[in-house]
This record gives C-alpha cells, sequence and structure tokens, in this order.
C-alpha cells in the first residue's frame, strides 16, 4: 500500500513538472524564443518538482509507525514444590542374617 502510494506521488510530480517544461510552438515547428525560453522554465520546474517531492516525503516519513523498546526479561522466582515420596521397604537383617525388621525410605 505505503509503495503504491509513493509511485503515485512521484508519477504526479513527473507529470506536473513535465506540464510546467512545455513550452509553446509555433506552425512552423521552433520554439518561442521570445519569451521566457532561457532555460529557467526547467530549473523553475526542477526546484518545483524537488519542494514538491520534499514535502510528501516528510508527511509520508512522520506517519512511520513508532516502534516500541525492546522487551525487559524478567526472572521470576523457581518455586520447588516437594515430589511425591515413593517409598520403599529395606529388610534389615541381624549378625546371623535372620530378618530382623523392614525400613520405610524415600526412592526418589
Amino acid at each position: 500500500m505505503k509503495k503504491s502510494i509513493i509511485i503515485a506521488v512521484a508519477a504526479v510530480t513527473l507529470v506536473v513538472s513535465a506540464a510546467g517544461c512545455a513550452q509553446p510552438r509555433y506552425n512552423n515547428g521552433y520554439y518561442n524564443r521570445g519569451y521566457n525560453n532561457n532555460g529557467w522554465n526547467y530549473a523553475a520546474a526542477a526546484v518545483g518538482g524537488a519542494i514538491i517531492g520534499g514535502i510528501v516525503g516528510a508527511v509520508i516519513n512522520n506517519n512511520q509507525p513508532q516502534y516500541a523498546p525492546a522487551p525487559v526479561y524478567v526472572t521470576q522466582p523457581v518455586y520447588v514444590y516437594p515430589q511425591a515420596c515413593q517409598t520403599i521397604r529395606i529388610p534389615q537383617y541381624d549378625q546371623f542374617g535372620r530378618l530382623v525388621q523392614y525400613i520405610q525410605t524415600c526412592a526418589n
């Protein structure tokens, strides 16, 4: 969308500039050499086109989106939840190899 607007404005500026440079001709095909035909028409058209182009460019440039600053990442504290304990039974033996008791403890 933006490129098509810029192209359209450039085309209109060129057409207006070309219309300003147009010189009347006589029937014999020679340019009108007596009325302001010493190159000032071209200079006026070029300066006018530059001024109009500058104004249009400034208007287009002011409508640019303003970008937000980079996001700031904040580290959040890590909460460690106690895990569920999977209990296992470990057998305890005496010095003669007989089972005395079982001890329950967490496996993880």
